[in-house]
């Protein structure tokens, strides 16, 4: 009996760190995407600025503005992180749910939403197991790389 409760229990805890993980991939993948759309918009404003400004090498910058559009405009980040944010607001809605409902439940709902996870970079997936980690008052961390670093100190701010 009691062998059959420490396996659900650990069921559970798999499945609430599934989420957690998986909430926190979205979240970094979310602010990634807004923040590299903001930057690619931003460069491309002081570009076209210079340009209007007449200054010597518009050409040039008018090169950068033409790829700069054409990555933002094939790789969609501002679409990538709306969709990223609502998706990790589903699951947030799933934790905050996660008290009241059975494990059976859970488990039965996962699938649907990791179905449509968005797509993210290698070096976000330690990044979100320490935030998962965080959340479930894991002790246990992995290490980061300095990819892994930096996408911590621009997504969501720690370089643990």
């Amino acid at each position: 009996m009691q062998n059959n409760q420490r396996k659900k229990s650990r069921e559970r805890d798999e499945v609430m760190f599934r989420l957690w993980y998986s909430y926190w991939l979205e979240r970094i993948a979310a602010v990634f995407n807004r923040r590299l759309d903001a930057i690619i918009n931003i460069l491309i404003l002081a570009a076209g600025a210079f340009i209007v400004a007449g200054w010597h090498f518009g050409w040039v910058l008018g090169a950068v503005v033409v790829v700069l559009g054409a990555c933002n405009f094939i790789c969609r980040f501002g679409q990538r992180a709306q969709a990223a944010s609502e998706h990790a607001h589903r699951y947030n809605e799933l934790i905050t749910k996660s008290a009241l409902l059975s494990t059976e439940a859970l488990l039965a709902r996962l699938p649907e939403l990791e179905m449509h996870d968005s797509p993210v970079l290698e070096c976000m997936e330690n990044v979100a197991y320490n935030k998962a980690c965080m959340s479930l008052n894991i002790s246990h961390r992995e290490s980061l790389s300095f990819a892994e670093k930096m996408m911590a100190a621009i997504t969501i701010g720690f370089s643990r």
